[in-house]
């Protein structure tokens, strides 16, 4: 399932990511009789903040993931120390997770085999890519989109850099797939998991420390509107209570903190600020 709606991760709540990968989940199965046990977020956007995702993905039935990306990503990056399959610990239990699949660049991961990356990124490139992941024991990750090989698509008037981000790369985009699938043996990441998830069960990745991160640089813009206004704490908490997805929220000296739903020990700062208020902000 790659979701019904196609909404990015921080813009739902745990119910509305609910009710969309129960209806996917539905629509698919009905469609081709098959259970369907894996999810890719769009954009491959779970991130740290949205760890509580997996508990959902859990919740619903799926048994493995492929959000997670060890690297640079506009709408996700999770850092990880896995590059290749391990398993997620989250509170409703394990998944599976296929991350994308990453080069190193400096002192950055940069992905390589799906989507803009395969439009962009020269073949050899790709080759070379996939040929060092494989000697490390590591399966390389490719996915396309149905826009990424047709040329004969409508183009729509976007601004310079979106328009690049969608459409570089798309007159050679089908013969780099084309030259992949010659070159290479792929399975889907299910076979993948049942032939060899047995091999990775030591390699996990515990999410529950993270439900209750904040992407403060971002996130904070969404409150600048409250320093304006006259708005009392139980505002504050309750608006940090919507936006993070916990149930505790206090207001102290050093900022405003929450205590996430699932572990009530674990207390975490999501501003550090004196006052809420703070022109800073």
């Amino acid at each position: 399932s790659h979701s019904f709606w196609h909404e990015v991760t921080d813009r739902h709540t745990r119910d509305s990511l609910a009710r969309d990968l129960s209806a996917s989940k539905k629509f698919l199965e009905d469609l081709t009789g098959q259970e369907v046990l894996g999810f890719r977020a769009p954009g491959g956007s779970i991130r740290p903040d949205c760890a509580w995702a997996f508990d959902v993905l859990s919740e619903q039935g799926y048994r493995y993931d492929a959000s997670i990306c060890p690297g640079v990503s506009s709408h996700g990056g999770y850092p990880s120390p896995f590059a290749g399959p391990h398993r997620i610990r989250c509170n409703a239990g394990y998944l599976d997770e296929i991350p994308s699949s990453t080069i190193t660049v400096g002192p950055k991961r940069i992905p390589y085999a799906g989507g803009g990356y395969l439009r962009l990124f020269p073949y050899p490139l790709i080759r070379h890519c996939i040929g060092r992941d494989n000697r490390r024991g590591r399966p390389a990750t490719v996915y396309v989109h149905p826009r990424e090989i047709d040329t004969a698509q409508p183009r729509m008037e976007l601004p310079i850099g979106r328009r690049l981000k969608y459409y570089v790369g798309l007159a050679s985009a089908k013969g780099k797939l084309e030259t992949l699938l010659n070159e290479h043996s792929f399975v889907s990441a299910r076979s993948y998991i049942e032939d060899y998830g047995g091999g990775w069960t030591d390699q996990v990745l515990d999410v529950r420390d993270h439900y209750s991160w904040a992407r403060v640089g971002k996130d904070v813009s969404k409150f600048r509107r409250l320093r304006q206004e006259d708005v009392d704490d139980d505002q504050v908490v309750q608006c940090f209570q919507r936006v993070f997805a916990v149930d505790s929220v206090g207001i102290g000296n050093h900022g405003v903190f929450a205590v996430d739903q699932h572990r009530p020990d674990l207390i975490s700062t999501l501003l550090q600020r004196t006052d809420f208020r703070d022109p800073l902000l």
